[in-house]
């Protein structure tokens, strides 16, 4: 799955509406304070990641109180909307010719990017004391996920063919 572009207005460090279009390789690469991990948050706290605090997303040069991330992926698009005048969110996910609206939407969203990875997949390489690359709890998960291992499943293999090796012994 691949971002081909990400729409955002008024959120973090983005004033009004910012395009960026994404190509077969992509790098982004600036001085501090140009917006790199603002545009990765806003993709995490799209994608579902609510670690970040919703209040302070609003960018503080913002005429009108609403902000948004639309992200166009080559599977689905996926439009998150925060209105601080109305109080509310909503996530709308297009997938074809069905659309997604919030409950159904954040769950689409969960199967596609489960939150152990959205950090893995999104890292933005700023060192915090949670940095997700030292939490070895998460780092499973991920690996688990990404090689779809399931252990359970794997020490039955197991069990089950030492067992056959120790019946063949014993006859």
């Amino acid at each position: 799955m691949r971002v081909k572009n990400i729409i955002l207005k008024n959120i973090f460090a983005f004033n009004g509406r910012q395009e960026i279009s994404f190509e077969k390789n992509t790098l982004i690469l600036a001085e501090n304070g140009f917006g790199k991990t603002s545009l990765l948050n806003s993709i995490k706290l799209a994608l579902g990641q609510k670690r970040v605090q919703v209040d302070s997303i609003l960018n503080s040069l913002a005429k009108d109180k609403e902000c948004y991330i639309e992200i166009d992926f080559d599977e689905f698009t996926l439009t998150r909307v925060w209105d601080f005048t109305e109080d509310f969110e909503s996530l709308t996910i297009h997938l074809n010719e069905n659309i997604l609206k919030d409950y159904e939407a954040e769950e689409f969203l969960k199967e596609k990017f489960p939150v152990e990875l959205i950090d893995f997949i999104f890292f933005d390489g700023e060192v915090e004391k949670d940095l997700i690359l030292l939490k070895s709890r998460k780092i499973k998960r991920v690996f688990e996920y990404v090689f779809d291992l399931d252990i359970l499943s794997n020490m039955i293999v197991d069990t089950k063919k030492v067992a056959n090796s120790i019946s063949n012994r014993i006859g």
